[in-house]
Order: structure tokens, then sequence, then C-alpha cells
């Protein structure tokens, strides 16, 4: 896995981690905004080609990266940018939503809506992601 973000509705991000070290980042907002404005391009032209109204990409792939993406019914977008070589990631997404976002996130009461998800009162979660998930979407566990 190399980056891992979530947005809300309102497209702001709320939690970037990046596991690529050797990965060099010169503007970390631009980068976010790019894949924020990826998301929403990507999705008109689904829903442009789509026989059904509603249809969207899970995940996409380039010759250099795969994104997989997942949204919740209440705006938040999970984002997942990995190798080419790693599978559809959409069920963790998922999994990763309902077990561990809904509880240490949405149902904290000491979190703050629409504040950044690598705080202490988001700790549980943010460590999750950061220690936990990399290996589980790549099947290390």
């Amino acid at each position: 896995m190399e980056s891992f973000f979530v947005f809300n509705r309102k497209a702001q991000c709320l939690l970037h981690i990046d596991w690529d070290e050797g990965l060099v980042h010169k503007n970390i907002d631009h980068e976010k905004d790019n894949i924020y404005g990826f998301l929403f391009v990507i999705r008109d032209f689904i829903s442009s080609l789509a026989p059904f109204e509603g249809q969207i990409a899970r995940s996409i792939k380039t010759n250099n990266f795969a994104l997989h993406y997942f949204q919740t019914l209440t705006g938040y977008r999970f984002v997942c940018i990995t190798k080419v070589d790693v599978v559809d990631v959409y069920d963790h997404l998922v999994t990763l939503y309902k077990e561990q976002f809904v509880p240490n996130v949405v149902l904290n009461p000491m979190y703050e809506l629409n504040s950044n998800l690598d705080c202490i009162e988001t700790g549980l979660f943010f460590n999750y992601v950061r220690d936990e998930f990399p290996s589980i979407v790549l099947g290390k566990t």
C-alpha cells in the first residue's frame, strides 16, 4: 500500500497516511485536491456511461498504480492507493468503515465533526489504519 485518504462530503481531507517512504511530496495539499478532483471527474464520467443510475467505480488501475474507492451514504470517501498488482480492496474499505470508523469516530462523543482524524480522540482508528490495515489489504495477516 502506498497511500490512504479519508475525505468528508465537503472535500476536506480528514486523514492522509503515506506508507511509501521513498515518495517525495512537493505539495501535499495539491495532491489531496487532485485525488478528490479525480474522484469527482471519474464519478461523473462513469455515471454518463453507465446503463443504470447510481453505478460507481470501485477501483481504477493505471500502469503505475491502482486507486480503490468507497463512499458512505453520509458522504465520507475512503481512498486507498496501491501498487497495480493489489486486488480490489473495496470489501476491506467497507469493513474498515463498519468495524473501525463507525465505533471509533462516528460514535465517539469526543470527536468533533469534520476535524482531522489523527487526533487523540480518534487514536484507535488512526493507529489501526496506520499499523494494521496495510497488512490486511496485502493479505499478510
